[in-house]
């Protein structure tokens, strides 16, 4: 029995690959099967903009308007799927951290959505 929910809590909190996300945090932010790949695109896009900046100028920007329009062409790809501009932060090891207020469209609670970008 002990082994059996070790087993559902293993698969529950397992981490995604591409998105670094768990299931469970699928299931609580309730994405839906086209909003989550709209939001996988939109963060794909902004990642390898964030990554041409860095080899174009040694560092990564300070704000993400820096990509638009010469890494990003299109102003709305710094917008997640519900039309708020995502944030960029930089966490206590130094890594980027790409926040989306989430469905709820309001920055800072347990909606949001954080993908470390490096």
């Amino acid at each position: 029995m002990l082994i059996a929910l070790a087993v559902i809590v293993f698969m529950l909190t397992k981490k995604d690959a591409p998105s670094g996300e768990t299931y469970i945090d699928h299931l609580v932010r309730g994405l839906t099967q086209a909003e989550k790949l709209d939001l996988d695109s939109r963060i794909n896009a902004i990642k390898q903009a964030l990554e041409s900046y860095s080899l174009d100028n040694d560092t990564y920007p300070g704000t993400l308007d820096a990509l638009v329009p010469d890494y990003l062409r299109v102003e709305d790809f710094i917008k997640d799927p519900w039309g708020e501009r995502f944030e960029l932060e930089t966490d206590e090891e130094n890594h980027l951290i790409l926040i989306s207020p989430g469905k709820d469209r309001v920055l800072g609670n347990d909606d949001d959505i954080k993908r470390r970008i490096k």
